[in-house]
């Protein structure tokens, strides 16, 4: 049951950075902070979009939980990872 409600909550926040706007321009999140080449808080937004309109970050949740998958979605968790890892760190989501 928790790990129910955590799955839960995990999804609401990956929708939520998903809503939120981007300040930055290109290359750097809204503090300035450099984003991985180049890459701006709009194309990263994009990107992590088409992934969860996929349905990425379930597959993500089932892989973190031991779930076998093929080669090609086990290729996008670690893209969408990835992605997402930039987003936060390059403070897209403030």
């Amino acid at each position: 049951m928790v790990l129910h409600n955590c799955i839960y909550v995990v999804a609401a926040a990956f929708a939520a950075i998903s809503v939120a706007g981007c300040a930055g321009g290109p290359g750097s999140g809204p503090d300035g902070i450099g984003l991985a080449s180049g890459a701006g808080c709009k194309s990263l937004k994009k990107e992590i979009r088409k992934y969860e309109v996929r349905g990425i970050q379930y597959k993500a949740d089932a892989a973190s939980r031991g779930a076998k998958l093929s080669s090609k979605q086990k290729a996008d968790v670690r893209r969408y990872n990835s992605l997402l890892d930039s987003y936060l760190g390059g403070q897209c989501h403030i």
